[in-house]
């Protein structure tokens, strides 16, 4: 990790740690690559109004452009403790899609929908959705696949994820949605509850939480730190 901020964040990922170890670590990552001055606010806590009730997930990244905003990116996060916990991940993809779906609701009916991008963080490990125009579930990310990326081992392909979230958002809407769904209905595999169990690359699901924690898209499997 480059900056020593960034690598105080993720220190204090331990198993003591509450959620919004979490949200620290992925609010200051962020803070690198979406930029004010290049037109995305950074969210903590963000609310979205379905016209009935409101909700919020724990990070969000939106893109401003010729007066309408947009959400990009939505992350929900859970503690370290809970890393090797499928049913906490299972919580996590489902509360996620919620919010997803709200946002999109959420559009002023003159704004066309767009591709969105949802994280499930849990701990020291993420995995990447998108959410593409038509669409209300969610389907891995086609750079992953399904896999865990870790915050550190797989620092490279989290980075190249977000230059490629961004770049896609400063695209024209048409590029981007059309281009988007060709992607997803090529690469990715659609999410659900049973679907959006955590497993290693080689597809095997997670241990409780006395076993051995999930696998990053190196193949290490880490137990719980101190």
């Amino acid at each position: 990790m480059q900056y020593e901020s960034i690598r105080d964040c993720y220190k204090e990922l331990t198993k003591h740690s509450l959620e919004n170890a979490v949200d620290i670590l992925w609010t200051n990552i962020l803070r690198e690559y979406f930029l004010n001055r290049e037109g995305f606010q950074l969210v903590v806590q963000g609310y979205v109004d379905d016209r009935h009730n409101k909700k919020a997930n724990d990070v969000t990244v939106r893109y401003v452009k010729n007066g309408r905003k947009k959400s990009l990116i939505l992350i929900e996060d859970k503690r370290v403790l809970l890393e090797g916990q499928s049913a906490i991940w299972s919580e996590a993809f489902d509360e996620l899609t919620e919010y997803m779906r709200l946002a999109r609701g959420a559009l002023p009916n003159d704004q066309p929908a767009e591709r969105m991008f949802g994280i499930v963080t849990v701990g020291h490990y993420s995995r990447f959705y998108i959410m593409d125009p038509g669409d209300s579930t969610l389907r891995n990310h086609p750079a992953t696949q399904g896999e865990y990326l870790e915050f550190k081992k797989d620092e490279e392909d989290i980075v190249n994820l977000l230059e490629s979230i961004k770049a896609e958002a400063s695209r024209p809407s048409s590029s981007a949605s059309g281009s988007g769904q060709a992607n997803a209905r090529r690469g990715s595999q659609a999410g659900s509850r049973s679907g959006s169990q955590p497993g290693s690359r080689s597809g095997s699901q997670p241990a409780s939480r006395s076993g051995s924690q999930p696998a990053s898209r190196s193949g290490s499997r880490p137990g719980l730190r101190d």
